[in-house]
């Protein structure tokens, strides 16, 4: 027959199933075509390849099966199928797989997932569409705002403001704030004696499996004078070489279910494969771009002048180019002079600068001027509370921005998502989805009934 189901099976030499499927797919018992591959690599190599495949089988005790090679799958239409190992307890669902098969399974097994979830190839005709590459992650939970800057304007002090201003009128466990720049820095601002755990350790927690709110919370550090908690950044360079896209994905989906507000200090570089042609660069910025792409708000921190105006521009069309709405972006000047007339001449400038070439679409949101504190430095040394002049009017401007704007459309709940059993989803007064997919039978938050 023309049509089959095409299986790449990956698993260790010894399993039982692994030889049985080639007797299977050569006497013909189910219609299958059988690959079969030892490694994780030759696995990724044969799925990179254009080979069309209806599911891929895998042993759950296989070290590198994680989410960069079930979301590798997902992009090319197949369904991942996991055989159970007894002794590997992970949420397969939360992963993205489709089924999963008992360690004993048969024949009709087999043809049963496979016929549920996976289509049979019929190879007298040539693939002429190609799916999307997913992220394989659940879908947001809180509000999310990115904060970035080009070094030295006083970004990481703007997230520590946010984060202070609005934890200070909310309940345990509330507000997050994540170091997500190359150079870290987060540690020394908080006088945090350690250096793990951190980012890194939060992103390998999800590679593999989806963490319980508590064991999200217990990665990040209790500030308690400011009332937030703190997630410490990467601590080498090669931190970031080790950190996946989709695991970074899930690392801030994770922390979305897991506090009522997270904010994330990044750093503006969001060069991809379409600007540079490298895949390794896309990658780099992983953190950066999966935070802009998901962001209810990006505040974009500069310094007055000429000079930082036009880096402010420059920021604004980075962001807008990626696909982020130009209402999105939230124009901070710090240490802005007090003279009116100065800062009517810049707000001026940004509107007719940033506004879209076209003269369509929406515009940034008016900027905001942060005028300079005396004695911060010596804040920042003690790491004491940050003054009222600094933290309330970024809390309420960021604050109005996101009952304005609302939350991000590619972070809500798109038609025909899966539901998993015991999810739900809570509502502001006004009907806005705040955090969908809260799992109900994994949390103990008070407001999930």
């Amino acid at each position: 027959m023309s049509d089959r189901f095409v299986v790449l099976g990956l698993a260790r030499s010894r399993e039982r199933w692994f030889s049985e499927l080639v007797r299977w797919s050569t006497s013909a018992v189910i219609p299958i075509e059988y690959i079969k591959c030892l490694t994780a690599d030759e696995a990724r190599a044969v799925i990179g390849s254009g080979r069309r495949l209806s599911a891929v089988l895998v042993d759950a005790g296989i070290s590198r099966l994680d989410r960069e090679l079930i979301a590798l799958t997902t992009s090319i239409g197949a369904a991942t199928l996991v055989v159970i190992d007894p002794t590997v307890h992970r949420d397969w669902d939360g992963l993205g797989c489709a089924a999963t098969l008992p360690p004993g399974f048969g024949p009709d097994d087999l043809l049963e997932a496979l016929t549920r979830h996976a289509r049979p190839v019929d190879r007298s005709t040539r693939r002429t569409s190609s799916v999307s590459l997913s992220t394989g992650v659940d879908i947001a939970r809180c509000p999310l705002v990115g904060v970035a800057g080009p070094g030295g304007t006083g970004a990481s002090t703007v997230a520590m403001a946010l984060a202070q201003g609005v934890a200070r009128t909310q309940p345990e466990p509330a507000v997050a704030l994540a170091d997500g720049a190359r150079s870290a820095d987060m540690a020394m601002y908080h006088d945090v004696g350690d250096v793990i755990p951190g980012l890194p350790e939060l992103v390998e927690a999800h590679r593999t499996d989806q963490p319980d709110p508590d064991e999200i919370r217990r990665l990040l550090f209790s500030i308690e004078d400011r009332r937030y908690h703190l997630l410490l950044g990467q601590r080498r360079s090669k931190d970031a070489a080790a950190m996946r896209p989709r695991s970074i994905a899930a690392a801030i989906a994770g922390l979305r279910r897991s506090f009522d507000l997270v904010i994330v200090d990044h750093d503006a570089d969001l060069d991809g494969e379409a600007e540079t042609g490298s895949v390794d660069i896309e990658d780099r910025h992983s953190l950066s771009r999966t935070t802009a792409t998901t962001a209810d708000l990006i505040v974009l921190v500069g310094r007055p002048g000429v000079k930082g105006v036009s880096d402010m521009i420059r920021l604004v069309d980075r962001y807008a180019d990626l696909g982020v709405p130009r209402d999105r972006l939230v124009p901070v000047v710090n240490l802005a002079p007090r003279n009116p007339a100065t800062r009517a001449m810049t707000t001026r400038t940004l509107a007719e600068l940033t506004r879209p070439v076209d003269g369509s679409g929406t515009r940034c949101a008016t900027p905001l001027f942060v005028r300079n504190v005396h004695g911060l430095e010596e804040v920042h040394r003690s790491a004491a509370l940050l003054p009222d002049a600094l933290t309330n009017p970024i809390t309420r401007a960021v604050r109005r921005l996101l009952l304005e704007v609302g939350s991000r459309s590619t972070t809500d709940a798109a038609p025909g998502t899966r539901v998993r059993p015991g999810e739900l989803a809570t509502f502001d007064g006004g009907g806005r989805h705040l955090r969908p997919g809260v799992t109900h039978h994994r949390s103990d938050r008070s407001d999930v009934a």
